[in-house]
């Protein structure tokens, strides 16, 4: 009766590998015990060749994986990293803005605040049309706008790309596209060289500002979703299954 009851333990323990990633059966190899269960680390030990042999064989991926990416798709990878980009900057904010505000201060003003009163009254506000036209029609203004933001931007995107440029050499994917299910790759399906990697982000930029954001909307009647810096840099952002998208078993490979 015991030797019975044993047997389908083994049973059950043998058909459990089965679910068991290939991490997960490393770990159960180092803690079982050999004396006692010989049969149970021999059953491990086939369960873990079987998984290795299958390491080395092509894995069929789904079908999203060759699919270009679409632009709303796009767009929320990309609002994702900027988020994850700018978080530092958020906390930085909020700390400054917490220490200037316990640092308490008069009311602005003084006892005759308000609004200056004129004869002809206060004037009228330019709206935010006016104010772009006025950028656009006046160098000076233009110049000004320049040099209150140009350090900003600049440093901004010095920061962006030491975030951005290692991890698309390396991976092709950001956290944020990672989330959105997408990856970077040349377009002949290869992994992204560094210069195309740097041609890539400085024209993201350039032609964004160039083109008033034209460039990265040319996806949406391009043929094959690509926008106008990928063109530029021979990339494609394609759909990358997320990992409740893939079949169990190529899961139970990759862990």
């Amino acid at each position: 009766m015991s030797e019975q009851r044993d047997e389908e333990q083994d049973t059950v323990f043998t058909e459990s590998l089965a679910t068991l990633s290939l991490t997960d059966l490393q770990d159960v190899f180092g803690h079982l015990d050999r004396d006692r269960y010989p049969d149970r680390i021999e059953a491990v030990r086939s369960q873990m060749q079987t998984r290795i042999e299958q390491l080395g064989m092509p894995v069929a991926s789904p079908s999203g994986d060759s699919v270009p990416a679409g632009i709303f798709r796009r767009l929320w990878g990309n609002l994702l990293d900027v988020f994850i980009s700018l978080f530092p900057l958020v906390i930085y904010m909020g700390s400054k803005m917490l220490s200037s505000s316990s640092g308490g201060g008069g009311r602005a003003g003084g006892r005759g605040g308000g609004r200056p009163r004129g004869r002809g009254g206060p004037e009228p506000e330019e709206s935010f049309i006016d104010q772009v036209v006025t950028y656009l029609t006046s160098p000076e203004a233009l110049w000004d706008a320049v040099e209150t933001y140009g350090p900003w931007l600049l440093g901004f995107m010095v920061y962006r790309a030491l975030y951005v440029l290692p991890q698309l050499m390396r991976s092709g994917v950001l956290p944020g596209m990672r989330e959105a299910g997408l990856r970077v790759e040349s377009d002949t399906g290869e992994r992204l060289r560094w210069k195309q990697a740097i041609l890539r982000f400085v024209t993201a930029y350039g032609l964004g500002i160039l083109t008033l954001g034209v460039s990265h909307l040319w996806s949406i009647w391009d043929h094959q979703n690509r926008t106008l810096f990928d063109r530029f840099a021979g990339t494609r952002v394609l759909r990358a299954s997320r990992r409740w998208e893939k079949p169990v078993e190529q899961r139970l490979l990759e862990d």
